[in-house]
């Protein structure tokens, strides 16, 4: 079986092939016409959808490629979407999927539903690279499933939620990039490298019940709370990361790299850097 190539216009319809020049109108229905190799290209312009890849799964050969066309910049936009607790505007269900290029603005920014992040990594063997993510109003990308990379990615104005509570003095905990398992659950083999994180009113990178992930080569500055957080993982490696601050956020701890003593074993430091407010 060959693998297919289709597109995604905002100028298209679902009732056409999906071919660059007869485009699908909407990425969901893109996503229900892929399977395992294929590749769906999404044209510039904003799409108020949710996006959620689920029900066909890629290999390590014949991964599902969602990416923006070359040179395009399509934005994927939130207003108005309920998203169910724990989910993301972007919800990526199937394995070995690659998701690149994207703007993803305005999860449940005004909080008004329970779910809140901008794209959540709910499978294995899955990449999200060169997107863009902020105002949304919990995290920016979650990896729940082992062997996943978050690469060339940034995200600001991240747990919107806390903003108020940062006025407040409040004590925050959201995170803005994390590979997040939990004690029953451990996630395993994951990478966050050269990614940019700022104005985050929470954390900013966190390794949370993880194992042998890694994360390098990253800048956040301007973060109310932890900028680089691991708990709770063991073999960790953290290395050539720059933290830090260019204005006043708040009262928050502001500490620039956490581990303190939460079951932490086997993790490694190289060479990354914290510099003072200035």
């Amino acid at each position: 079986m060959f693998a297919k190539t289709y597109y995604v216009a905002t100028r298209g319809s679902n009732e056409n092939p999906g071919t660059i020049d007869c485009p699908f109108g909407t990425i969901t229905f893109g996503i229900s016409q892929l399977s395992k190799g294929d590749t769906l290209y999404v044209l510039s312009g904003t799409y108020n959808e949710r996006v959620y890849p689920y029900e066909i799964d890629g290999t390590a050969d014949n991964p599902i490629v969602i990416s923006a066309y070359p040179g395009g910049s399509p934005i994927i936009d939130g207003t108005g979407i309920r998203i169910h607790a724990g989910g993301g505007l972007v919800h990526i269900g199937s394995a070995y999927t690659h998701l690149n290029g994207f703007e993803v603005q305005n999860a449940n920014i005004n909080g008004e539903y329970d779910g809140s992040s901008g794209i959540v990594i709910a499978s294995r063997n899955c990449i999200v690279s060169n997107c863009i993510v902020h105002n949304t109003y919990g995290m920016a990308i979650l990896a729940a499933r082992d062997s996943c990379i978050i690469e060339n990615c940034s995200a600001y104005n991240i747990s919107m939620s806390n903003e108020d509570q940062v006025r407040q003095e409040g004590e925050i905990w959201s995170n803005a990039i994390a590979v997040r398992g939990s004690s029953s659950s451990i996630v395993s083999d994951c990478i966050i490298r050269h990614c940019l994180i700022h104005d985050a009113f929470g954390e900013g990178y966190t390794l949370c019940f993880t194992d042998h992930c890694i994360i390098e080569d990253c800048v956040i500055y301007d973060a109310y709370a932890v900028a680089l957080y691991v708990r709770n993982s063991k073999h960790s490696l953290v290395q050539r990361n720059l933290v830090y601050m260019s204005k006043d956020m708040g009262k928050g701890s502001q500490v620039g790299i956490g581990y303190w003593n939460e079951g932490i074993i086997n993790y490694t430091i190289f060479n990354d850097t914290m510099i003072s407010k200035t």
